[in-house]
């Protein structure tokens, strides 16, 4: 344990403010992909503060540079797994260079969980 002068000698963890952390996850399958990446994504039944259902949940991808490419929504009323793909295409419907994407997960405007992939073309 802790050992101070005057104090107590012993240490403990339970905080009754401790947010609840929802589990959400993003998979993706295969990577590195060159025709299209199956989506993986875990969603809790429960957003920030575990009381109130989740509203809105989708899939950021931005490139290296940081520019958003592609947003993939998803069923927020849909709690435990979903599925999805990316076929490697930007908003615009045109296919995307290869290089080293970034996939966040972002649930109630949160972002949760992020994932790095690769696309070979």
């Amino acid at each position: 344990g802790c050992l101070e002068f005057g104090s107590e000698p012993y240490v403990g963890n339970e905080d009754p403010s401790t947010p609840v952390i929802p589990a959400a996850s993003i998979s993706a399958y295969p990577n590195p992909f060159a025709a299209f990446t199956n989506l993986r994504v875990s969603l809790p039944s429960y957003g920030r503060g575990g009381t109130e259902p989740v509203n809105a949940a989708h899939i950021s991808i931005y490139n290296i540079k940081g520019q958003l490419v592609k947003t993939i929504a998803l069923d927020p009323h849909n709690s435990g797994e979903q599925f999805s793909y990316w076929d490697g295409r930007d908003t615009g419907n045109l296919r995307c260079s290869s290089g080293i994407y970034l996939m966040s997960l972002v649930v109630d405007g949160v972002r949760v969980s992020s994932k790095k992939v690769t696309l070979l073309r």
